[in-house]
């Protein structure tokens, strides 16, 4: 399973980090350190970045090749580009990628 997210989907993250028995491969991406909780996974600093660029990069060159089931949750950008990665470049069944765009830079939240 490979999980990643920023820092708006960290509760539904740490859930399912309570639950989840097999093995998982986890991204978090987040603007700094000031971020970075007490959980296991690799967290990824976007700093200047556009939100969901430093994941994308760390999942494009960490992750493993193969993967069953994925899910990506947070900025937009990041949710599809995680999702269009698994797809096109890995050949992911896309009924196997759960993702979420919970906000999208420039947007206004209303």
């Amino acid at each position: 399973m490979l999980l990643a997210a920023d820092e708006t989907a960290l509760p539904a993250l740490a859930a399912i980090l309570e639950v989840e028995t097999r093995p998982l491969h986890v991204f978090v991406e987040v603007p700094d350190e000031s971020y970075k909780l007490d959980l296991d996974v690799e967290w990824v600093y976007r700093g200047d970045a556009e939100p969901g660029s430093a994941v994308l990069k760390a999942i494009q060159e960490q992750a493993p090749s193969t993967v069953d089931y994925a899910w990506a949750c947070g900025e937009s950008g990041l949710a599809s580009g995680v999702r269009r990665h698994l797809t096109k470049d890995r050949g992911v069944d896309r009924k196997a990628i759960m993702f979420s765009g919970y906000w999208k830079v420039g947007s206004a939240r209303g």
